[in-house]
């Protein structure tokens, strides 16, 4: 808990800092645009099980589409 906190008084100093769950609503567009645009995203209450939506970015699978 304490390496939470410390993260979010570090990176919540930026105007593009966001903590999700896989609850939130839309998380997935919200990651998607965090990748785009390079902003800091916290997922915070995460059990043994992660959303397999998110292991291509865990894998680093990210791939450039023209100019986008």
């Amino acid at each position: 808990m304490q390496a939470v906190g410390w993260i979010k008084t570090k990176e919540s100093r930026m105007k593009e800092f966001k903590c999700l769950t896989f609850n939130t609503y839309n998380y997935i567009k919200t990651l998607e645009l965090a990748i785009k645009f390079g902003s800091s995203i916290l997922f915070e209450a995460i059990d043994t099980e992660i959303d397999p939506m998110i292991d291509p970015v865990l894998e680093k699978n990210i791939t450039m589409e023209a100019g986008v």
